[in-house]
């Protein structure tokens, strides 16, 4: 089979452990889920700076608006169920991002042609369901090719690049907004669309690893079974059967030569696939505490993304492009608050894995980066956010301000995250959606209250409100850094 008709396959065979891939295979894979990672962020901020002219020229209520951005969140959210069911079930990675990709290439383009503001808010809904895949299944491609000690910095760069659209958004937008107006916008991520379906048709192949196959206990099984009965049929005996009813019809007989046959019937009913499974993760306390823990670090944030250009429109007398500048700060302390994170992570994990003999544990990734971040810094940048802003303090206060809230958050959200990765090894990317959900909905939540809360009681309590939500949250990461191995144990993990 050639190389390009292999890549017409709906599902590419994988034949070796992609963990055992060449290391500059890796880095060109995690470079890719890591570009279409920036999308999301990038799609949601990018549209920021518009919201003054879209407001105007659709002639549409500001809460509309508002809701065309928070319902993309929400169903940032609710799409990575689905597609975390189908990649865990049908076992395949590539097909997920190709297909959802042209769902949010098609809402891109529509977008430039919708004349009202319910139109609009359709499509942006669109583009959440197409382009959320990779925020499904992202940290599972990185789980596939990297091993436990290696994956912290790893899923650190895949992090910066769900943190970097944030960063680029504003600006792109910002500058597009001035120049052409709000539409130039979604002609240039319908064009990003396009180029990210030629990346992935050409550049990325199946990465999905079957534990039952390539997992250590496995390994084992097989290497024991090799050494007892070196003419056993090795194959039925190294798959992992799931749950369902198995019928096993066995006969064993000596042929002339002494040589042990065995014939098997085997009869297995096959799973159905279940959309929701992912959401079942959320029933063990600890999947529930640190997706609740990311939900309120990156839901208060976002809402503060929203809060921004009307606040430093009316306050500062801010232009589209000045307020797409302004979300320079927070890109960067994102940016750099991932890759340090990362690199902390995995330095720390080792440690601990060298003092148990090579046995690492999830708790090993709560690194002491953490603790200042939830329970100092995270909390206080909320504080001094918002009451700046409320009395009309010089803007840098603010601009910088949300930089370092921005850096504490991501200390707080990759180890939550690499945490859950670590512990539900099996389905990375169903424990993913299951946070994500949390996540987004709070996103949503916050960012619509947001606005009307600082009409009532100014933006200064609102961010006080979001922080002591993120302070009393920080004692549960607390609790799971020294209670960590039992909860999980109590969920049989």
């Amino acid at each position: 089979m050639t190389y390009l008709n292999s890549l017409m396959l709906l599902k590419i065979p994988v034949t070796k452990d992609p963990r055992l891939l060449p290391v500059w295979r890796k880095r060109v894979l995690l470079g890719l889920v890591c570009f279409i990672a920036i999308i999301p962020g990038f799609c949601s901020t990018i549209y920021l700076p518009a919201l003054e002219e879209v407001t105007a020229q659709l002639n549409s209520p500001s809460i509309m608006v508002t809701l065309s951005n928070s319902l993309y969140m929400l169903f940032m959210g609710i799409a990575p169920i689905f597609y975390s069911s189908i990649s865990d079930h049908w076992k395949v990675r590539r097909p997920v991002y190709f297909f959802s990709i042209i769902i949010y290439t098609v809402g891109s383009l529509v977008a430039c042609f919708v004349h009202d503001i319910e139109a609009l808010l359709g499509m942006r809904i669109l583009q959440a369901v197409g382009i959320s895949a990779a925020w499904a299944i992202g940290a599972g491609t990185v789980a596939d090719i990297y091993e436990v000690h290696e994956r912290g910095n790893a899923l650190g760069i895949y992090f910066t690049g769900s943190f970097a659209g944030p960063l680029f958004g504003p600006l792109f937008g910002g500058y597009l907004v001035e120049r052409w107006g709000w539409r130039s916008v979604f002609w240039l991520l319908f064009v990003i669309g396009c180029i990210l379906l030629l990346l992935v048709f050409f550049a990325m192949e199946e990465t999905y690893r079957q534990e039952s196959i390539w997992g250590k206990e496995c390994k084992i099984v097989m290497h024991s079974l090799t050494d007892s009965t070196p003419d056993y049929p090795l194959q039925s005996a190294v798959e992992k059967r799931s749950a369902t009813p198995i019928i096993t019809d066995t006969a064993e007989d000596m042929s002339s030569s002494g040589t042990l046959l065995v014939e098997e019937k085997t009869i297995v009913e096959s799973e159905i696939m279940n959309p929701l499974s992912a959401l079942a993760l959320l029933r063990h306390p600890f999947v529930l505490i640190f997706s609740m823990a990311t939900g309120f670090a990156f839901g208060g944030m976002f809402a503060i993304e929203n809060m921004l250009p009307t606040l430093y429109t009316n306050t500062y007398g801010f232009s589209s492009g000045s307020i797409g500048l302004s979300f320079l700060s927070p890109g960067i302390g994102e940016v750099l608050g991932s890759l340090f994170s990362g690199r902390i992570s995995d330095v720390f994990l080792n440690r601990a894995k060298s003092k148990r003999d090579g046995v690492a544990l999830p708790e090993d990734r709560l690194a002491p980066n953490v603790w200042p971040a939830a329970f100092f810094l995270n909390p206080l940048t909320f504080f001094l956010w918002g009451w700046p802003v409320q009395f009309g303090w010089n803007v840098w206060v603010s601009v910088i301000m949300f930089g370092l809230q921005c850096f504490a958050m991501v200390q707080i959200f990759n180890p939550c995250m690499a945490y859950l990765v670590d512990a539900v090894t099996d389905r990375g990317a169903s424990v993913t959606a299951a946070a994500n959900l949390v996540r987004m909905i709070w996103a949503c939540v916050l960012s619509l209250i947001a606005n009307p809360m600082t009409e009532a009681v100014g933006p200064g309590w609102v961010t006080f409100f979001f922080g002591m939500l993120n302070l009393v949250w920080a004692f549960l990461i607390l609790l799971m850094k020294i209670k960590g191995p039992k909860i999980r144990a109590y969920s049989g993990y």
